[in-house]
């Protein structure tokens, strides 16, 4: 059954419907890259958060401090995988990270690391981290990163090797 507002016409009626009907837009990100040792503070800070969570829901148990912690490692460090793709002048990493967004993503990268930690809305300091080494040297200050519909990519242009 059609509804019809007062006073609108059948044309009106059916754009209303289409664009109430009709997905929202993709929203694609581009994202700043950063330094990877911020990058491995913040997630010192989420191993930490996350270690006093499990301390607190386990109960404070006297020297079960580092199993807690270890327990926090597990729980964040590598929770994501990234596919890395390299070519004769790129390096590419993809990986999915549903309900990321901009602001809770941090990357470092530097010649021979990269460092991810996603934040998912939700999560103030509890998050997602993947630190890894590169096939290659990379120029960071030439490297891009974008987040698009949960999909995390990144290029890193290869450095050109000195003569």
């Amino acid at each position: 059954m059609k509804t019809y507002r007062p006073g609108e016409s059948v044309y009106a009626a059916r754009v209303r419907r289409r664009t109430s009907e009709s997905p929202s837009p993709k929203r694609r990100e581009c994202l700043v890259l950063g330094d990877p040792t911020d990058c491995l503070l913040d997630a010192y800070e989420c191993v930490a958060h996350r270690a006093y969570e499990n301390l607190m829901n386990d109960g404070s148990h006297p020297g079960k401090a580092l199993e807690d912690w270890l327990k926090a490692e597990r729980q964040i460090l590598l929770n994501f995988p990234i596919d890395i793709h390299e070519t004769d002048e790129f390096i590419y990493a993809l990986a999915s990270v549903p309900g990321a967004t901009a602001a809770g993503t941090s990357i470092g990268i530097e010649s021979q690391w990269m460092v991810v930690l996603v934040r998912r809305p939700g999560e103030r300091r509890a998050g997602s981290v993947c630190v890894m080494g590169l096939p290659a040297t990379v120029d960071a200050e030439r490297s891009v990163a974008v987040l698009a519909e949960g999909v995390l990519g990144i290029r890193m242009t290869k450095a050109k090797p000195r003569p």
